[in-house]
């Protein structure tokens, strides 16, 4: 999934995406995706679920990027 951040905040987006194959994506704004957490928060929780497992893993890798840069810069000297 991209773009997921500019659900919550409505911020630019953060990535650009390239498709290497045909592809059918889902688009849905950030008011249409309010909408639907309020009238079917059935269907809103699981993509939530989604969006948060996949920042958290983003998160966690930027910490281990910045962390081993840091070792490296630390070893250098």
């Amino acid at each position: 999934m991209f773009g997921d951040i500019s659900l919550f905040d409505r911020g630019p987006r953060s990535a650009d995406v390239v498709a290497n194959l045909d592809s059918v994506v889902v688009k849905i704004s950030a008011s249409a995706f309010e909408q639907l957490a309020k009238e079917a928060p059935q269907l809103a929780t699981p993509l939530l679920r989604a969006i948060g497992k996949t920042l958290t893993a983003r998160i966690r890798a930027d910490n281990k990027r910045y962390g081993d840069s840091v070792k490296f810069a630390r070893a250098a000297h």
